[in-house]
């Protein structure tokens, strides 16, 4: 029996809410809420967009800094293209003997003797 009376009050409420506030109070607040959602997404979006500002110029200007130096000094630069110059005039001066040593040869025909002699002078220098 008291489940019965409990279905039919909780139905009686179900259908007639009470109204604690007044119909204007309740359409207000959720303007108020509403607005204030409104700015904390404008607030939060303002943060983020000067948080990828930031750390995008940062990344740009550690990328810069980094290049700046990392960067070769001139007079560094100047050296190491005189030493690739002198390595590949050194190469074709070798390349040049070598082939005028074999033209040599096959000119004469000559085969090359060493000697006992030659070759304990050329192993002892060579030390």
């Amino acid at each position: 029996m008291c489940i019965i009376y409990f279905v039919i009050f909780f139905s009686y409420i179900m259908d007639n809410p009470s109204h604690l506030t007044e119909p204007g109070v309740r359409s207000f607040l959720c303007g108020v809420l509403k607005n204030c959602r409104d700015r904390k997404n404008a607030l939060y979006s303002k943060l983020f967009n000067i948080s990828a500002f930031l750390l995008f110029i940062g990344l740009l200007g550690g990328i810069l800094y980094y290049r700046r130096k990392s960067k070769v000094p001139e007079d560094e630069k100047k050296s190491q293209k005189r030493k690739e110059e002198m390595y590949i005039i050194e190469k074709i001066k070798s390349m040049k003997n070598k082939t005028k040593r074999d033209q040599n040869l096959i000119i004469t025909e000559l085969p090359k003797l060493n000697s006992g002699f030659d070759v304990l002078h050329k192993n002892y220098y060579s030390v």
